[in-house]
């Protein structure tokens, strides 16, 4: 059995009946798992859910769907500090102690379930000064699914968020609006609009001080302690 020497939790939103990950962790011990049954359907908020209810001191959020080596998570727990984050995307992999997580507030629950909402997080860190290490993935394995017609489309309505929130270059942002095709420019500006009335009206980022809020619900967390 691998012993782990650090006091951190592992916390893994997911929508499945078995969560892939948990088999990359079965040698460790005196580690804090937490699964977060997404009921939600927002990833966002199942792991600030899966936070606010840790007890370790370093956080590291995870994709339900990945396996990995015990040297792979052993190192990256060895660099984590705080204003030093271990980062890959995708798949999720997030280590990261709890004070720095605690002084973002958390994920934006505004964005739904997409890669955009982990690109939020990131811009977020490095606008608070916190270095992000880009892990390597040569020892990962993803079992993710295909990325589905939804699921893009999704993805590109919350990078026009995430893109009114930090792109400062006006060019860059004008870029994602260039298009031949008449359908997408209208899908495009159609999110523009609603985004714009969001920020506008509800300027409150929606996040880990509305999570803390909340009830949890018993039922939908799992935690396991060994």
């Amino acid at each position: 059995m691998v012993k782990n020497e650090y006091n951190i939790s592992i916390i893994i939103p997911t929508i499945r009946e078995k969560v892939i990950t948990l088999e990359s962790l079965e040698s460790f011990k005196n580690i804090e798992v937490i699964i977060v049954k997404d009921k939600w359907k927002n990833a966002s908020k199942a792991r600030n859910i899966g936070a606010k209810i840790s007890s370790g001191e370093i956080l590291v959020f995870m994709d339900d769907d990945i396996a990995f080596n015990q040297d792979f998570f052993i190192n990256a727990l060895k660099k984590v500090h705080d204003k030093k984050v271990l980062w890959l995307d995708p798949p999720f992999i997030c280590f990261i102690t709890r004070k720095d997580f605690m002084e973002t507030n958390g994920f934006d629950e505004r964005i739904k379930p997409t890669m955009a909402e982990t690109v939020e997080f990131k811009k977020l860190l490095l606008k608070k000064g916190i270095k992000v290490v880009e892990l390597d993935a040569s020892n990962i394995i993803h079992y993710g699914g295909k990325l589905t017609k939804e699921k893009y489309w999704l993805n590109q309505k919350n990078l026009i968020y995430v893109a009114l929130k930090y792109e400062r270059n006006p060019k860059r942002f004008i870029k994602m609006f260039i298009t031949k095709n008449p359908i997408r420019f209208a899908k495009i500006f159609s999110y523009l609009i609603y985004w714009l009335l969001i920020l506008l009206f509800i300027r409150k980022r929606s996040s880990l001080h509305d999570t803390l809020k909340e009830n949890i619900i018993k039922e939908n967390v799992l935690i396991l302690r060994k």
